[in-house]
């Protein structure tokens, strides 16, 4: 009873702090519903290269893309990269070319020799290569130089 009393006296300080336990509800609300939002658009694609070897004892190198994120991503280059030079595959860079959906991934496969005469007079680092639409470079390392060079 001594409650219903003191509201009743005090209806502007009741209706104040009414007022700002709103106002902090609807400001959390729109934060939870912002990222929410945001949630299923991530961006992410996981970059993996090595060793292929096929049924007539011929072998070389790939690199594949996987989009492992919740959104599509247009590639635009996939490939090698020693330094600024960037080795793509021209009998199948139309195939590599193309929009990744979730879980959807993509080749390209290079043969010892190609990759050989690709980088005869090049030094450094061997990374597999990735570039999409929106300009967002990936790569990851896979060998030396040298490592192809002396393959036999």
């Amino acid at each position: 009873m001594n409650i219903i009393e003191w509201c009743n006296s005090n209806s502007g300080f009741v209706s104040a702090v009414l007022s700002v336990v709103g106002i902090v509800i609807s400001v959390i609300a729109i934060v939870v519903s912002i990222r929410t939002a945001r949630m299923p658009y991530t961006k992410k694609i996981s970059l993996s290269a090595g060793n292929y070897f096929t049924t007539d004892g011929n072998f070389g190198y790939h690199v594949s893309a996987t989009n492992v994120g919740n959104r599509p991503v247009f590639i635009t280059k996939i490939g090698f990269a020693v330094n600024d030079k960037i080795m793509v595959n021209p009998r199948t860079i139309g195939e590599s070319q193309k929009i990744l959906h979730t879980a959807e991934s993509t080749s390209q496969y290079f043969s010892i020799e190609e990759m050989k005469s690709a980088v005869s007079h090049l030094t450094g680092k061997v990374y597999a290569y990735l570039e999409d639409s929106e300009g967002k470079k990936y790569k990851k390392y896979l060998c030396k130089v040298d490592d192809i060079k002396q393959i036999q």
